[in-house]
């Protein structure tokens, strides 16, 4: 006889509350989704595929649209009880959420700006500078 399968780990619950941040929303609203789509909340779902978490202070949730898909802001609120649900069942909150576009920078690549580190002193620039390119600036006539 073929002994039976061992003990099954724990699944994993959701996050705790208290430990959840916007990095964490991201990297988990696939599973928001697919929560969404089980609860038959499809039109739901697929507006809040192309959406982003861009801030979440405990209580508030910002979702960024994107400008091309800025009609799915108003079917989204309308339906914000049942992604509220969603959130708790998922994540165990129950934010309001706030919607919002984000305008496409004309020519640039899109940026995260909450990874995007803050410019450096212009000293400090300029000391990289000279030690990158062994160089020394000129000095005027």
């Amino acid at each position: 006889p073929q002994p039976g399968p061992g003990p099954q780990p724990p699944m994993p619950g959701p996050p705790s509350a208290a430990d959840l941040d916007v990095g964490t929303l991201r990297r988990s609203w696939p599973t928001l989704i697919g929560r969404l789509r089980e609860e038959h909340q499809q039109v739901l779902a697929a507006l809040l595929e192309s959406v982003t978490p861009a801030s979440f202070d405990g209580e508030t949730l910002e979702l960024a649209f994107p400008p091309e898909r800025r009609f799915g802001v108003s079917r989204v609120e309308q339906k914000a009880d049942a992604l509220r649900d969603s959130l708790r069942d998922v994540f165990g909150i129950a934010p309001t959420v706030r919607c919002v576009v984000r305008e496409a920078v004309v020519g640039g690549p899109e940026v995260d700006l909450e990874d995007e580190e803050p410019p450096l002193p212009e000293e400090a620039a300029l000391a990289m500078l000279r030690a990158e390119l062994d160089a020394e600036p000129e000095t005027g006539p």
